[in-house]
């Protein structure tokens, strides 16, 4: 076992990947694991390649490297699209062999940040929370848990860039499909039952003599005899049980068990199976957590079916580890506590085998009231491109037809686009920049010219002016009393002036300072650089870091009070100063010279000018 979790390593996973899966698994050699399926020895699926396969055939890694001159390896979305059936062929691949599966996707993409001049990477792996339970024919449903994967990893890289990250995509670099059998159960079924299965004592076998045996099973539910005695006889039970048959086959096959919930409001079913000496599941109820379940079990014998009553779950499943202890399911995700008071918490929250639980926090007093917080969207964008296309009108030769009784619709003329212009105007309505352009393949050149605009502009962004400060503006930063970005008053009762101090020399933590104070001592030694690159944060380091009260330099306490947390804003493109703010608005109002957008406007756009766009792009 210890020889597996050093692989899992290797491949950039841990017992984590294990854990999610199937929970704590014991470090010993051996385990209650599953008959080992076949061995599988195809090794590569149409782009992807197993990079870990233990545990018997029973967990499988499958991995795609991204080559570096994919078109798509730097957008999430594009990459998505083009790789969407590809995963789903994959994963419905998985299903036919273990018929159900767990699966997590994965993800690991390398950023790139501009730094003193120099340029810094980072990989980083996006992964799910938790998997998700696939059955055969799940197509769509496995699409769907894809797309919301894709789009929490994109949402995840938006916020960092809305907090001033500075990190860009770089390029994914590797796609993973974590695939583990869907196995929660162990156990036996009925025709008659089985040793092993009779001795739990959880089943409810009826003999009938019939093909309505889904109806017996349902009863003996709804209608257990008073003494408990003779269950397996269909007599002890009424023939109109006041469920709606109406549409159901008899015998029944497993795809009308959702039909005939759906026809019957207060009837919910779980319904398990019986393949290779295990219990697998053929169907978890969607309703709500408020209509009771009745389980049953469906065994097969060649082409016999027969539907039996689970009336104790916990007695059939409790041995899925080696904890032979009482467990207590829920039944709507089939997930296993150790103690009955956990399992009447975790109802509260379920929301079913491919929900998450939900737990519902009213906001605070104080905190209960929503306001605009995006201020950076309210601020003039650096740069603003206008354009317009000029077309002409060509006659399409070879289009008269004879003239018919009946309507018809016939193109005699087009518009090509013969020209372009366009002005690079700066926040403060400077224009920097223009061009004007008639003659062939206007589009193409349009493109082209605009890309080269763009380019200029990042690299101003990325070299932003200083602040060049007038006695008037002294003035008014001296004497202002509001944020200009989020209007609130600078002036805060209480407020935390710290930060970490790092040894130029040594790279090692050396305590929390002021900011104005680190800045005083770095003016009197008269510090120019290079700094030494920090050294990791220890444990001790965040105690210290979280608990210290007194300024490293000062002395005076870091927590101050009616502190005026004020900052010289200013625009990075011209240098000229706008107003006082907060520390952290201003820090909101950075130009990320990679991720932010660069607008180009057009009259009419979606009417006419995207169309001579869009032909030429295609």
């Amino acid at each position: 076992m210890h020889s597996v979790y050093a692989d899992m390593a290797a491949a950039g996973y841990s017992s984590d990947v294990l854990q999610m899966f199937y929970g704590p698994i014991p470090r010993e050699e051996k385990t209650n694991l599953p008959e080992p399926l076949k061995p599988d020895l195809t090794t590569l699926y149409d782009g992807f390649q197993i990079s870990q396969n233990n545990f018997q055939e029973w967990l499988r890694v499958w991995r795609m490297d991204i080559s570096e001159r994919n078109p798509n390896n730097k957008d999430l979305l594009k990459f998505a699209r083009e790789n969407k059936e590809k995963i789903t062929d994959l994963v419905g691949q998985e299903t036919q062999r273990l018929n159900s599966v767990k699966v997590s996707f994965g993800l690991q993409v390398k950023f790139s940040i501009e730094r003193n001049d120099e340029t810094q990477f980072m990989e980083h792996y996006f992964k799910e929370d938790e998997p998700h339970v696939f059955k055969r024919n799940d197509e769509d449903l496995i699409k769907q848990k894809f797309d919301e994967f894709i789009e929490n990893a994109k949402g995840e890289i938006e916020q960092w860039s809305e907090k001033g990250s500075g990190w860009a995509v770089e390029r994914i670099q590797i796609a993973y499909v974590n695939v583990a059998r869907y196995q929660p159960l162990r156990g036996g079924t009925y025709l008659p039952l089985p040793a092993k299965l009779a001795k739990k004592k959880a089943i409810v076998n009826v003999k009938n003599r019939d093909n309505e045996c889904l109806k017996y099973a349902l009863r003996a539910a709804l209608f257990p005899p008073k003494n408990r005695k003779d269950s397996q006889r269909p007599s002890k039970y009424p023939v109109n049980d006041g469920i709606n048959y109406v549409g159901i086959d008899f015998p029944t096959p497993v795809k009308q068990i959702e039909k005939l919930e759906a026809q019957n409001p207060k009837l919910a079913m779980n319904l398990f199976g019986w393949e290779n000496d295990c219990v697998i599941v053929h169907h978890i109820s969607k309703k709500q957590a408020n209509v009771p379940r009745i389980n049953l079990m469906l065994i097969e014998s060649g082409e016999i079916q027969h539907y039996c009553h689970v009336k104790r779950e916990s007695a059939l499943l409790f041995d899925q580890s080696k904890n032979r202890n009482a467990k207590h399911f829920c039944m709507l995700c089939l997930t296993g506590f150790s103690r009955a008071d956990l399992l009447v918490s975790h109802k509260k929250y379920c929301n079913g085998v491919n929900g998450r639980p939900t737990r519902i926090e009213m906001p605070k007093e104080g905190e209960n009231i929503l306001s605009f917080r995006n201020f950076k969207k309210q601020m003039r964008m650096p740069f603003i491109i206008y354009a317009d296309f000029e077309a002409i009108i060509r006659k399409i030769l070879g289009c008269e037809h004879e003239r018919m009784q009946t309507s018809y619709t016939e193109k005699t003329e087009r518009h090509e686009a013969c020209g372009y212009s366009y002005l690079v105007v700066r926040s403060d309505g400077k224009v920097v920049g223009s061009n004007t352009y008639r003659g062939e393949n206007a589009v193409g050149t349009f493109l082209s010219d605009i890309l080269q605009e763009d380019e200029k502009i990042r690299v101003s962004w990325a070299t932003p002016e200083s602040i060049d400060m007038t006695a008037e503006d002294w003035e008014k930063f001296k004497n202002a009393n509001d944020c200009h970005v989020c209007n609130k008053s600078l002036i805060k009762d209480e407020f935390l002036d710290s930060m970490s101090i790092w040894d130029h020399d040594t790279g090692s933590y050396c305590g929390q300072s002021h900011k104005g104070c680190y800045y005083e001592v770095l003016k009197k030694i008269k510090f120019v650089g290079p700094k030494r690159e920090r050294k990791e944060k220890d444990k001790s380091v965040e105690w210290i870091a979280k608990n210290q009260e007194t300024c490293l330099f000062c002395a005076e306490p870091l927590m101050k009070k009616n502190f005026r947390d004020a900052e010289k804003d200013h625009c990075h493109i011209t240098g000229r100063f706008r107003r006082a703010a907060h520390s952290k608005c201003n820090k909101k109002l950075r130009i990320n010279p990679k991720t932010d957008p660069l607008p180009v406007v057009f009259h009419n756009l979606g009417g006419y000018d995207a169309h001579h766009l869009m032909q030429a792009i295609s």
